[in-house]
Parts: C-alpha cells; sequence; structure tokens
C-alpha cells in the first residue's frame, strides 16, 4: 500500500538535502535527478534562532513527536524527511 501524506522536516532537510530529496522522490515515485538538491548545500539548521514565544515552541516541539509516533504506527501516512 502506498502511503497518501507525507511529512518533511526543514531541519533534516537542509542539514542532509540529498538524502531528504532521495526520500521524497521515493515518497512521490519519481526518478531522483541531481538538479533537485545540487544547489542546496548541506549545513546544521538554525537552532532557536526564531524569537519565538517558549509556550509556542513547546506546543510545536509536542505537535511534532505527535505527528512523528502517528506516521510511525499508520500505513496511510509516510514519514519522509
Amino acid at each position: 500500500k502506498q502511503h497518501v501524506a507525507a511529512l518533511v522536516n526543514y531541519e533534516r532537510t537542509v542539514a542532509a538535502p540529498v538524502e531528504a530529496m532521495q526520500r521524497i522522490c521515493a515518497f512521490l515515485d519519481l526518478e531522483l535527478r541531481p538538479s533537485y538538491s545540487d544547489h542546496i548545500e548541506a549545513r546544521p539548521a538554525p537552532v532557536d534562532s526564531a524569537d519565538i514565544d517558549p509556550e509556542v515552541r513547546r506546543l510545536c516541539t509536542a505537535l511534532t513527536t505527535r505527528l512523528e509516533r502517528v506516521l510511525a504506527d499508520t500505513d496511510d501516512v509516510g514519514l519522509t524527511a
């Protein structure tokens, strides 16, 4: 059964753009082309660079954790990056 949705994480994508594009292309059943990620230089994602209220950040982190758990437990959704 093919997944119907994907969750793409910005931090993981910029840290490993080639691997992220491999997973995205596999999810979309597309052939990976180097041009999809050649222009992206792998780099650490900014950590806490945005001026976000600590409670909002806590809620976002909790939601992301819940989504990742749900995605890991279902065949309908794929965690791609």
